[in-house]
């Protein structure tokens, strides 16, 4: 169930197997290669919480939102023989507990404040390599980056990068346009960074 989900998700980013794996690395997970995603994908491999969230990270994507079928329309819910609230999913992934149907609402998923959203995209492995490259704080390269794109450095990244290809983009071309507007970045960074000492 999960590895359709996460299939969906890459496709609609238009994310290769190759690019998730390369992500999961980055978030923490240096085992994951090409074949990881692809045996998820197939249902060939189970998660664990901590690489659910991994997961979630590198498709650029919330847990709800994931379980939802990449939905973004607010609602936190599954369709599953009838609507089942997605933490309830989650547990059954977890634990194996199967969720009822007759779940009574909606749970409000509530997005971090703007100070947990930068701890968050502080620990981000690409922000901490550019933090290293400016000789910053990745704390405040992440205040920045949420000034600017209202965005971390990797969402505002993906998004430019989606809005650049398309399905028959090849994967050299890919990683090309990738790396230019990593440096176009780098770039608004440093001067927003200048404009503020």
């Amino acid at each position: 169930m999960v590895g359709s989900l996460v299939r969906r998700r890459r496709e609609a980013k238009g994310l290769l197997l190759d690019e998730v794996a390369e992500e999961m690395r980055a978030h923490g997970f240096p085992e994951w290669v090409r074949a990881t995603v692809s045996a998820l994908e197939l249902g060939r491999r189970k998660l664990d919480l901590e690489e659910l969230c991994g997961v979630c990270l590198a498709l650029d994507v919330e847990l709800p939102q994931l379980l939802n079928g990449g939905e973004e329309d607010g609602t936190q819910w599954v369709r599953w023989g009838g609507e089942v609230s997605s933490w309830a999913v989650l547990r059954w992934l977890l634990t194996g507990e199967r969720p009822s149907i007759s779940l009574p609402s909606k749970i409000e998923v509530r997005r971090p404040t703007k100070a947990a959203q930068i701890v968050i995209d502080a620990r981000d492995e690409t922000l901490k390599r550019v933090a290293r490259r400016l000789g910053e704080d990745p704390s405040r390269l992440a205040e920045t980056a949420l000034r600017l794109w209202k965005a971390s450095l990797p969402r505002e990244r993906d998004r430019r990068v989606a809005a650049m290809i398309d399905v028959g983009t090849s994967p050299r071309s890919r990683q090309a346009i990738r790396g230019h507007i990593t440096r176009e970045l780098v770039s608004e960074l440093r001067a927003a960074i200048q404009e503020g000492k």
